[in-house]
């Protein structure tokens, strides 16, 4: 047995159907309300089990560590233990009027009678639901108020992503306008810091004063021109063999 694989259809746990089973499925039995549970073609039904197995022995030792539907199509659900329905039913228990804990799949949940109520699919809450019904009751309020949950739960995720983002963004954008003020300040400053520096008064300083001998000194040679070597009275005689006559 342990060569078989018990881990995907078609065995499984037992599917129940509002009516007969089908044509290519094998009836294991009835339950309240016309609710036939169902087992696919070429498995067994064990007795007093909620799976279908290659042989009549339990295979739910095999089975429960990873639970799932012996029909493909099927819906897994909990109650108690685990059950199927097709994916085009509804799954209930009943509550009151001594069918407690008997559960079954319908087409409308409100079409069963007695007091019942719906039961999520494991894949979404493996929790039976509180609200019960009459009768009267749709499951469909149900599936709307959890879709409804899910979709607050993801806008407001989204809302809070959303301000973070703009928060994150409020704050880059100052710091970058405090960096550019910044830049301009100290740029006007180090400009006007040049300007006051090319424009600074020019400093004057005295020549230094002429000595008043030195000048008089200079003026008497430039006009008399100079000694000349001390011979500037001196005259020439001439030469003593002309003759005066001549």
């Amino acid at each position: 047995m342990s060569s078989i694989d018990y881990d995907k259809p078609p065995y499984g746990y037992k599917l129940r159907r509002n009516g007969s089973c089908e044509t290519n499925e094998s009836p294991c039995g009835s339950t309240y309300d016309n609710t036939h549970v169902c087992c696919p073609h070429g498995t067994e039904c064990p007795p007093d089990t909620s799976v279908c197995c290659k042989s009549k022995s339990d295979c739910t030792a095999f089975i429960s560590p990873n639970p799932h539907c012996a029909d493909e199509f099927g819906i897994l659900y909990l109650a108690g233990d685990y059950f199927c329905c097709s994916n085009d039913t509804y799954a209930y228990t009943y509550i009151s009027g001594g069918k407690e804990g008997s559960v079954g799949c319908a087409d409308n949940v409100g079409t069963v009678t007695g007091s019942v109520s719906s039961i999520s699919a494991t894949m979404q809450s493996t929790s039976i639901g509180t609200s019960t019904s009459t009768g009267t009751t749709d499951p469909t309020t149900s599936a709307s108020s959890t879709s409804g949950s899910d979709s607050s739960g993801s806008s407001s995720s989204s809302n809070t992503g959303a301000i973070a983002g703009g928060v994150v963004g409020g704050v880059a954008g100052f710091a970058i306008i405090l960096a550019l003020i910044w830049f301009f300040i100290r740029r006007g400053r180090s400009q006007q810091k040049q300007e006051q520096g090319s424009h600074a008064p020019l400093q004057h300083y005295p020549s230094p004063p002429m000595s008043s001998n030195q000048g008089t000194s200079e003026m008497a040679e430039s006009q008399f021109g100079g000694e000349l070597d001390g011979r500037g009275n001196q005259i020439a005689e001439l030469p003593a063999h002309r003759n005066a006559g001549y």
